[in-house]
């Protein structure tokens, strides 16, 4: 057994959980220390195998969903890191490396922490709890508000939710929504007073709604970020000027000078603002070994009678 998997287990089986997780919590810790090493279902970690789903180890009568980890083994195939099977009353707690089990009035507590809170009463809602500084709206729905929002429910039905204050609850058979003050609501519905409704806002005079959002009057919506000339121009969430190209990276998509655009690699990126592109990647400009790729006639070099040679500059 690791050093402090014995405290750990401690500490969880000291936590009120029903008897049957306590077991197989206490039985999954005692085949580790017996098989250092070995986690359920993942005797194979490091070879091949057949895919093994968490679900497959929960077939039991009383079973009724499983709690674990599945992750690609060397050979591709999926592997299942299980915590243990999901009994009536339970529910998977999602962890940073494992989840774990709780009772389904519970609250998921932290790695560092208790895994299991228990819900106080005036949080108790439904099946689920509220979080601190919320109140439980409808326990029917398991909505849980913030305090001071009002609760809009759609009677009859499981459909609610929660209007922030100076909002006024509208709703019909299909669903609910908040109107803002430049709103009023017709069949369930939130429509401007004056103006265009466009989603949640209402467009003024010379705004025209692009795709949810009020844009001026030509211009196009970025994907809730810019409003853009044309969508040729639109780059994530912002909008590409003058000579700018949309360019992909780690960091997704951003408007680049071609000056920055380096190719040395499958996909094209910005080189970060105070360096040049070059055929191996990104240079500072006071490097005389960088090749600058921004030279119309190639690449050229930033230091005096140099050449380059293969991303790299040469004193001739």
């Amino acid at each position: 057994m690791r050093p402090g998997s014995f405290d750990d287990l401690a500490r969880t089986l000291a936590e009120p959980m029903p008897r049957r997780r306590a077991l197989r919590l206490a039985g999954a810790a005692l085949l580790g220390s017996v098989v250092p090493g070995l986690r359920p279902l993942a005797a194979l970690a490091d070879g091949c195998g057949p895919d093994t789903h968490c679900i497959d180890a929960c077939t039991a009568e009383g079973d009724i969903g499983a709690c674990g980890v599945e992750s690609p083994n060397a050979c591709g195939q999926i592997k299942c890191a299980l915590t243990g099977c999901l009994h009536a009353g339970e529910k998977c707690c999602p962890g940073p490396d494992q989840p774990w089990i709780c009772n389904e009035t519970d609250r998921c507590g932290s790695p560092n922490g208790p895994h299991c809170v228990s819900c106080p009463e005036d949080r108790q809602c439904g099946k689920t709890c509220c979080k601190s500084g919320e109140f439980c709206a409808s326990p029917n729905r398991q909505l849980c508000c913030r305090k001071g929002d009002n609760a809009c429910l759609v009677p009859g039905a499981a459909q609610g939710m929660c209007c922030a204050p100076g909002k006024q609850c509208c709703f019909n058979q299909h669903g609910a929504a908040c109107c803002g003050s430049d709103q009023t609501c017709k069949g369930g519905k939130c429509v401007c007073k004056e103006g265009q409704t466009c989603g949640e806002h209402c467009c003024k005079k010379g705004e025209t709604c692009s795709n949810g959002k009020c844009c001026p009057k030509g211009r196009v919506n970025c994907g809730d970020g810019e409003c853009c000339k044309s969508s040729a121009s639109c780059c994530g969430g912002a909008c590409c000027t003058g000579r700018e190209t949309c360019v992909g990276g780690a960091k997704g998509k951003q408007c680049c000078n071609p000056s920055r655009i380096s190719r040395a690699g499958a996909t094209a990126t910005c080189c970060p603002s105070g360096t040049v592109a070059t055929a191996s990647g990104c240079c500072p400009p006071t490097n005389l070994n960088c090749c600058a790729s921004f030279d119309p006639a190639g690449l050229a070099c930033l230091g005096p009678h140099d050449v380059c040679v293969k991303g790299a500059c040469k004193t001739l």
